[in-house]
This record gives C-alpha cells, structure tokens and sequence, in this order.
C-alpha cells in the first residue's frame, strides 16, 4: 500500500451516457446527472483507496473541440467542475492544457 494512482473518468458518460440518461428522464437536469455520476466514481475510488491503501489522484474529463458538440461541451465542463468541488487537490485539471480559448 501507500502508492498513488491516477484515474480518469468520464469522457464516456459525457459523450454519452449523460444526454442519454438525460434524454430518458433519469435526472431532473444536467447538473443532477453530473452530481450522481461523480459521486458513484468517488465512491468507487475511495472504497478502493481503503481496500488497497491507495491515494487516488483523478485527471479531468478532455474538452471536445468541436463547437458543435453543445451538450458534450456543457456535461465536461460541469463534470471537471464537480470532480474539481469533490476532490480538491486530489484534481488535476489538465482543460487548458489540451483546448483552444
């Protein structure tokens, strides 16, 4: 025990999985389905972090570049902000890094 690891989530649920759920009803808005997702991978994570005895360090969702991509644009950004919130320091937001202004 006493590694770190790094994790990265999230591009999936949102390219995917949160208009989706969004499209179905399954949350109120996309703030909600962002909130519920990121706490199941804290979650997660900090289980395993126990289990295993390791800190985890979590990498933010990449930006699409594509302008057209609106809603996959707005879930990322409220998804880094989540994780950001949750996390602290344990987020290494890397957007302005890999994006364009």
């Amino acid at each position: 025990g006493g590694g770190v690891a790094l994790f990265v989530c999230g591009e999936i649920d949102c390219r995917e999985g949160l208009p989706n759920a969004l499209a179905k009803n399954k949350y109120p808005s996309m703030e909600a389905a962002v909130e519920a997702t990121v706490g199941h991978y804290i979650g997660g994570l900090e289980r395993a972090s126990k289990k295993h005895g390791v800190k985890f360090l979590v990498l933010s969702v990449c930006p699409p570049f594509n302008p057209q991509y609106g809603t996959r644009i707005t879930a990322t950004k409220l998804f880094n902000k989540e994780l950001g919130r949750r996390l602290g320091d344990r987020f290494i937001d890397i957007s302005d890094q890999v994006s364009s202004p």
